[in-house]
């Protein structure tokens, strides 16, 4: 028992140094820079409507339901969760790390949950961006929403599906040498492509489950007029975030497997 709790212990701890230490050396990456300049751009078309005679929500929730959920988001997750191993093997550090005295699995936890607070860090910046944009708008009606009845709830979707990307982009950089290109065609064919099929088949995509968390807002009647596709099916509030957690923990407890019983190399 004894040992049992000192392994716990001692792999906690290491999960604790990995996390600080790929933080930190995160921040003072260009990634990162590249992840804030792709959170700005879904403010730009709100600006350009300034001083034009539109509804507020008009440009707003256009801008979020299209650019920022459906490819900003996935896009930062993925900048993000493709680099927690992939990094390393890039770097051709992999080896070095995996010879060491280190759990790997702690070595995975680490590095991911750094991912994870710094993808819902530029996540946070993103829709904060969008507030203020949609602030600095003059196109407003007085019967219509304010700008913190839409934007407010996109917040902790918009965070709790950077969690769940970034946990799937981080199993898939640890299973395979491409992971920006394997990513991308999941985020961008196979998510897309699912969540814009009628019926119980776009359950399978994370993005169903955010525009569900949407539509299930006060403001979900407008959310939902946005919608293209014949035949949707919207998902239950709590059942779409149960999900999106589930999620999360199948691909984190995937990527650990993987990390523990594949052997790296140093070509990519």
């Amino acid at each position: 028992m004894a040992t049992v709790l000192l392994h716990i212990r001692e792999s906690i701890q290491t999960t604790l140094l990995v996390f600080t230490t790929h933080l930190w050396r995160m921040v003072r990456t260009r990634r990162t820079l590249v992840m804030l300049m792709a959170a700005a751009v879904p403010s730009l078309p709100i600006l350009a409507t300034a001083g034009r005679s539109v509804p507020l929500h008009a440009p707003v929730m256009n801008v979020t339901w299209f650019l920022a959920m459906q490819v900003m988001l996935p896009l930062i997750a993925l900048i993000g969760g493709a680099a927690v191993i992939a990094e390393e093997i890039m770097d051709r550090t992999i080896t070095w790390v995996f010879v060491r005295p280190v759990s790997r699995i702690a070595f995975f936890t680490g590095r991911l949950l750094a991912a994870q607070v710094q993808v819902a860090a530029v996540v946070t910046a993103m829709v904060g961006g969008l507030f203020v944009s949609a602030e600095m708008t003059t196109g407003k009606v007085a019967d219509g929403p304010t700008t913190y009845e839409v934007i407010a709830p996109v917040l902790p979707i918009s965070v709790l599906g950077g969690l769940a990307y970034v946990t799937i982009f981080a199993a898939i950089g640890a299973w395979v040498k491409r992971p920006l290109a394997v990513g991308v065609g999941y985020a961008f064919t196979m998510e897309a492509l699912l969540a814009n099929l009628p019926g119980t088949t776009a359950e399978l995509s994370v993005l169903h489950h955010l525009r569900s968390l949407l539509i299930a807002e006060p403001t979900g009647d407008l959310w939902e007029k946005l919608e293209v596709a014949a035949g949707t099916l919207w998902i239950p509030y709590g059942e779409a975030v149960s999900s999106l957690l589930w999620t999360c923990g199948i691909a984190f407890v995937l990527g650990c497997w993987i990390v523990r019983r594949k052997q790296y190399g140093l070509s990519v």
